[in-house]
């Protein structure tokens, strides 16, 4: 009698994947652990595929002088300045902080990453706005626990902020705590996220050149 052989399936069971989520609508990620690395291309839920943008020029405010290639991929190289001369201050950053993105892309996308520190102040909280003295087209900007991410990881509806003209106007506001989550970002201690912010306006021609257009997310 020839020798039987005992073949056990295992089965195994995939985890569900994330769905692209429509603008309109935000998936929470509870206890998500955020990605380690930031994916080159990203496609956003308007369908578009948008590159990372590693590096550009920072101008700051009104004046002409800039930070030359300075690496977009931590919060502190772009908020923690505020002209292209000072140190470095860790997040928030310096408040104020008016960086000029020079060489924006439409077809890019930013991903900065930031750590909240392990404890913080009663009522800490800060908030971008897209500034009419720096003209040039909608922004789209989020906090996310995931880089490149505008719909699955947001931690609340309100880390989100969709096609934001420069008119003075305000872009995503940051607390913590858990109250007002349909407009405010509500961060946790001691965890890492990332502003990502594309370009939503691609007929826009003010101040671009070509696709290469001026981002000024200002903190306030």
């Amino acid at each position: 009698m020839k020798p039987r052989l005992l073949c056990i399936a295992l089965l195994v069971g995939a985890a569900p994947g994330h769905a692209a989520s429509p603008w309109g609508e935000v998936v929470f990620a509870d206890a998500f652990e955020g990605f380690a690395t930031c994916p080159s291309t990203t496609v956003v839920p308007d369908g578009t595929a948008r590159m990372r943008l590693l590096n550009s020029n920072i101008s700051y405010g009104v004046f002409p002088t800039f930070r030359p290639a300075a690496y977009l991929g931590e919060y502190d190289n772009i908020w923690g300045h505020n002209t292209p001369y000072d140190g470095v201050t860790a997040w928030p950053g310096v408040t104020g902080s008016a960086p000029v993105i020079k060489e924006f892309h439409r077809w890019n996308y930013i991903g900065a990453h930031f750590r909240t520190p392990a404890t913080v102040p009663p009522g800490f909280s800060g908030r971008f706005v897209n500034p009419a003295s720096i003209a040039g087209p909608n922004t789209t900007m989020a906090i996310s626990r995931a880089c490149g991410d505008f719909a699955n990881h947001l931690p609340t509806p309100g880390c989100i902020t969709r096609d934001v003209p420069t008119a003075d106007a305000y872009m995503v506001f940051w607390q913590f705590g858990s109250s007002s989550p349909q407009t405010a970002c509500n961060l946790e201690t001691d965890t890492d996220y990332y502003v990502n912010i594309i370009q939503s306006d691609e007929d826009s021609h003010t101040e671009c050149a070509g696709d290469i257009c001026p981002v000024a997310p200002w903190r306030n």
